[in-house]
């Protein structure tokens, strides 16, 4: 059976099937969050927004005249509730530094492949996590939606009211951010160093250890 469209959804909903709108949820549950994460950290707050989002859509559904794409104009209400959020809290100096659900792996990822290659990608992953959460809300923003929600340069420049040719120049230079950030950790091999104390003190546990086993062996 061909799966509905959005806007046949909404056509469903606006006729008095209210059910159907269980599946435009579902539907946009994991971009919604994605895209308020960039601006709450909170996870109630963050839940709660979401909800008040979606309720939002459906009393104002009959409203929505499909000059843009349904997503697109959700994503819009999302964002503005998200600032209005951090307007009323007096919250505007608190960025997210914790992404990680944004660089999530497949569920199944974690059982295959070397361990060590996992735990490899892992702290990588969390290396861009740290990275991506500190670039200033304006890159950051554009970066999230365009790399990791996937919304074209025409859906992302409508929900943040930009023009395109900004989101465009906003993207390079978040790139441009993120990659003079890694590239000198890269150079100097600082990422997953085991460090001269850590190593010194792990050379001297191991050589005890051998020292004990060879004085036993000698009894």
């Amino acid at each position: 059976m061909q799966e509905l469209t959005d806007n046949e959804i909404v056509e469903l909903v606006n006729q008095g099937g209210t059910r159907a709108f269980e599946l435009l949820i579902s539907r946009y549950n994991q971009r919604l969050y994605r895209i308020i994460r960039i601006y709450i950290k909170d996870e109630t707050d963050v839940e709660d927004l979401m909800q008040e989002t979606y309720l939002s859509c459906f009393e104002q559904l009959s409203t929505f005249r499909h000059q843009a794409a349904f997503s697109t104009w959700m994503i819009r209400i999302a964002i503005n509730k998200a600032l209005m959020h951090k307007r009323k809290e007096r919250r505007w100096s608190v960025l997210m530094t914790n992404i990680s659900e944004l660089f999530a792996f497949p569920d199944n990822q974690s059982d295959q492949g070397n361990p060590e290659e996992t735990l490899i990608s892992l702290e990588t992953k969390m290396q861009l996590e740290r990275l991506v959460g500190k670039l200033p809300k304006m890159y950051r923003e554009v970066f999230i939606l365009s790399q990791l929600v996937h919304m074209s340069t025409l859906d992302i420049a409508t929900c943040l009211s930009i023009s395109e040719e900004n989101v465009r120049v906003r993207l390079f230079r978040a790139k441009q951010l993120l990659k003079k950030q890694i590239e000198p950790a890269l150079r100097q091999n600082a990422l997953f160093t085991f460090g001269n104390e850590r190593c010194v003190l792990l050379t001297d546990r191991v050589m005890k250890i051998i020292h004990s086993l060879s004085a036993n062996a000698r009894i």
